[in-house]
């Protein structure tokens, strides 16, 4: 009624009862406030609330049905008379729904849900194959097509994660991946509480796989990227090696030169000074060193890999030069052996680490494998806690010819079945061995005599469980009626001696 007789005045109200309070909170809550809102005042989705007593779902349901957004805010853009003449139609057609539902009719049900990862397509695959068969076997059996059903319903949640369910098609459920529709709401219901924590298992196994192969790609990862990183190493020292081969004068000068200088007593600083103007004088041997590491006797210098017979090549004539860096204490040729011998021990190096992390690798994948058949193997789905039956505490069995058998575990419990489960149409079946316990034989239908072969079965059942079944004793057992057995029979008997 509020929509309908009033709804510009209520909604322009609302919004202007609620400016000054936003505007005050936002002038004393300063910059949080300009942070933390976009709009100044009330959205639609709160008014609606405050106006319909049904929820924010719902309002939010009104809101989109009648084609505007929850957020839409009022105090900035009041709504125009169309606008609120589609959201009261929206309402009243909600309200129409409750009403239909308080005169009998059947509140269908609905299930959001996401696809999960990697399984969406597998499972409408299954969907579309059980629709199919459905489809084909056109006469079949009652039977028959009940399977069908049955299977099309269990291959109707394949691949998804159910997110939440309604007993109507809210508005913002075009959101979600996927919406399963029932025809009842219990159905929904039924269908939700019964998959949700199994689906819930199975994405946590599917987490625990990913981690186990990503840990196994990781490894993978780390022992080529140190294997590769040796092997540069060792083709690095090789080629150091060779330019200094190829440039022993060159070197041998370069490292001559610089002892010289050193042996003067001439200061680093002034030294470094020195070739940078022999450098720029065109002095071939200042030319050749790039840098001084006294403090480590060592120098490094730029060294080309031009060969004899790429004097000619453009290629090689414009190829930069490589630095190397040499020992002020060695020869040229040392040098190079020097770097020779750090190439053998690099590759020695990566064969090792090869050799090791190729153990390791194996290791983990035979953990991963065992984790991995861990997880298929073990339950991951919900297991349905089925609640014991009274009978289960004695001893129990179902005959031949469908009928519940039971007998006592101790005196106790014989005791027990005669006063508590021993009724009218039963019958009573004993041995006279010491041990044989109390066995009651259910009749389920008063109408019909229990057959011989139960009877047979029964006392078969009470004559093992005493002591002729390992004294090797052949006897049998004996039955009587409910009205042939005394009510006083536990308690003057011994412990696995009954009269009738």
């Amino acid at each position: 009624d509020q929509l309908q007789d009033g709804d510009d005045a209520d909604l322009t109200t609302s919004a202007t009862a609620a400016t000054p309070a936003a505007a005050a909170g936002g002038e004393g809550g300063g910059k949080k406030s300009k942070k933390g809102s976009k709009h100044c005042g009330p959205v639609l989705k709160t008014i609606i609330s405050d106006l319909v007593p049904y929820g924010p779902a719902v309002a939010e349901h009104c809101c989109l049905l009648a084609g505007l957004q929850p957020q839409h805010p009022i105090a900035e853009q009041p709504l125009t008379a169309q606008q609120v003449g589609d959201l009261y139609a929206a309402v009243q057609q909600f309200e129409g729904w409750l009403a239909s539902l308080d005169q009998g009719a059947v509140a269908e049900g609905y299930i959001a849900a996401q696809a999960a990862a990697g399984a969406k397509q597998q499972g409408k695959q299954k969907t579309e194959q059980s629709k199919a068969a459905a489809d084909q076997d056109v006469t079949a059996t009652n039977g028959q097509q009940q399977q069908q059903r049955e299977s099309e319903q269990k291959g109707r949640g394949a691949g998804l994660v159910y997110q939440d369910y309604n007993p109507l098609h809210m508005a913002q459920l075009r959101k979600a991946a996927e919406v399963l529709k029932f025809d009842t709401f219990d159905e929904a219901l039924d269908e939700f509480y019964s998959k949700i924590q199994g689906q819930r298992v199975e994405l946590a196994k599917l987490d625990a796989e990913r981690a186990a192969l990503s840990r196994l790609d990781k490894i993978r990862s780390d022992q080529g990227a140190r294997a590769t990183a040796l092997e540069r190493q060792a083709a690095d020292s090789e080629l150091r090696a060779t330019l200094i081969e190829y440039n022993l004068e060159a070197v041998d000068a370069a490292i001559d030169a610089v002892n010289a200088a050193i042996a003067t007593g001439m200061d680093w600083h002034d030294l470094e000074a020195l070739i940078k103007e022999e450098r720029r004088a065109g002095n071939p041997v200042a030319g050749s060193i790039h840098s001084l590491q006294l403090d480590q006797n060592k120098i490094t210098l730029l060294l080309s890999n031009m060969l004899d017979e790429e004097e000619d090549d453009e290629a090689a004539l414009t190829r930069p030069a490589t630095k190397v860096q040499v020992d002020l204490s060695l020869t040229a040729y040392s040098n190079a052996a020097a770097h020779h011998v750090s190439r053998k021990k690099q590759l020695s190096k990566q064969e090792k680490t090869v050799a090791a992390h190729a153990e390791a690798l194996k290791a983990a994948e035979k953990k991963a494998e065992k984790q991995l058949a861990n997880l298929r193997n073990n339950a991951t789905t919900a297991q349905v806690v089925r609640k014991v039956a009274w009978f289960e505490r004695f001893h129990w069995f179902i005959s031949s010819e469908n009928y519940l058998v039971i007998s006592g575990r101790d005196a106790q419990q014989n005791e027990l079945i005669v006063k508590r489960y021993f009724r009218k149409d039963d019958i009573y079946v004993h041995a006279e061995l010491h041990g044989a316990s109390s066995t009651i034989v259910r009749n389920h239908d008063p109408t019909r005599p229990v057959p011989p072969l139960t009877l047979q079965q029964a006392g078969c059942a009470c004559v093992c469980r005493s002591r002729a079944w390992d004294s090797k004793v052949v006897t049998s057992a004996w039955w009587v009626h409910h009205s042939q057995v005394s009510c006083c029979m536990c308690r003057n008997a011994k412990a696995g001696h009954h009269s009738p």
